[in-house]
């Protein structure tokens, strides 16, 4: 009889990364012959709205309906379709537990029964959005195997208010593995253990596997692919048009997600409307992809991309990126924003994907074993 497996993960907000990595999660623990199952907690719920202020709550809030309104003036009804693409995405390709936990008090009051409980990866222990919620620590777990896989902290240090409450929840875990290297100092700094480094689960799918689930892109001329959480700067934007005027001739621009102004822009071309499938396809196909994001690096890796990973000179921002982009060897695809333009020459030094896959397919099964064997013993 197969053991079962409970996951907690960010699996609900409409964010590319997050969606794909808790399916990526559940496949790859499916795989090694596990009943797998991802455990319905709502995130954020009124917890983390509380930590919040008021004010950002009202402007957050303001500005989501203003801009998901606009977007549904559009062709297609940009917005709906968005979240309609997301809503199929997770249908098709998740295993959902029973249960809709809204808050960690019905979750610790009504826990799930599993003889394994995974944390991971995603922003999960970020405490500038999670802050201390019990769940993503397992805290509602009486009886079971407690495993982390690549849970990320996204920072440098924990806030000293939260500090003791840390220690005490991964103090009780079983095995502990994070995707980045000061997540390592920060579980070594706050228990004494060691945890392991592993590769975020995106990464534990080859293309090949990634391909079962995308949705296609076709483009009847090349394209320059920009995705990253960039609002109010257009570096990203300015860089690719410089680079389809200079180096790579005429090479169609298109942004990835955007506001409803964007879809008016004349020299950018903005998908406001792509899921989880769409975004996998834009990449598999694209010539050159901007990268201002974890995932988006991945996936140009993944799709074996001509690439640069955009970095913001910000610690919490771009560890994650810099040390994936250092274990490939592939640290010379990076420019930060701000840098002239002139540095995106890189671009025409072909990558050395054979090299890359090789390196990657190591540290795939360095991963995979951390996690078969937690599992296991």
């Amino acid at each position: 009889m197969k053991k079962k497996v409970g996951i907690v993960t960010i699996h609900d907000i409409f964010n590319y990364g997050s969606v794909l990595q808790a399916y990526a999660t559940q496949k790859v623990i499916a795989e090694m012959g596990y009943d797998v199952e991802i455990i319905d907690y709502k995130y954020p719920n009124e917890y983390h709205k509380r930590k919040r202020s008021l004010l950002n709550n009202i402007k957050n809030y303001i500005l989501h309906k203003s801009n998901s309104f606009l977007k549904d003036l559009l062709p297609g009804k940009k917005y709906s379709t968005y979240k309609k693409n997301y809503v199929k995405f997770k249908k098709e390709n998740y295993n959902l537990g029973p249960v809709r936990y809204k808050n960690f008090v019905q979750l610790k009051k009504n826990p799930p029964v599993y003889d394994i409980y995974v944390s991971g990866s995603d922003q999960i222990w970020r405490p500038e959005f999670v802050k201390n919620d019990e769940c993503f620590f397992l805290n509602f777990v009486n009886k079971g195997k407690k495993i982390s896989y690549a849970s990320s902290f996204s920072s440098a240090n924990i806030p000293e208010e939260y500090q003791s409450t840390y220690r005490a929840y991964l103090l009780d875990y079983d095995y502990l593995s994070t995707r980045e290297k000061s997540g390592i100092n920060i579980i070594h700094k706050l228990t004494g253990k060691d945890s392991v480094l592993v590769l975020d689960p995106t990464l534990l799918l080859d293309k090949s596997e990634w391909n079962k689930v995308l949705t296609e892109f076709i483009s009847d001329e090349p394209y320059i692919l920009c995705y990253g959480q960039n609002f109010g700067d257009s570096y990203m934007e300015n860089l690719a048009k410089y680079i389809s005027t200079n180096i790579f001739l005429n090479f169609k621009i298109i942004r990835l997600n955007g506001r409803f102004n964007d879809f008016f822009n004349k020299k950018i071309m903005c998908i406001l409307d792509a899921g989880p499938a769409e975004f996998l396809g834009l990449f598999k196909n694209a010539s050159i992809v901007l990268a201002q994001s974890f995932h988006a690096t991945i996936f140009s890796i993944i799709f074996e991309r001509n690439f640069i990973s955009l970095l913001r000179g910000k610690e919490n921002h771009d560890s994650r990126q810099l040390n994936l982009l250092e274990v490939l060897n592939l640290s010379d695809r990076k420019i930060y924003i701000g840098d002239d333009f002139e540095k995106s020459v890189l671009l025409k030094n072909d990558i050395d994907y054979n090299k890359v896959n090789k390196i990657l397919e190591e540290e795939r099964k360095k991963s995979k074993n951390y996690l078969q064997n937690s599992l296991l013993n």
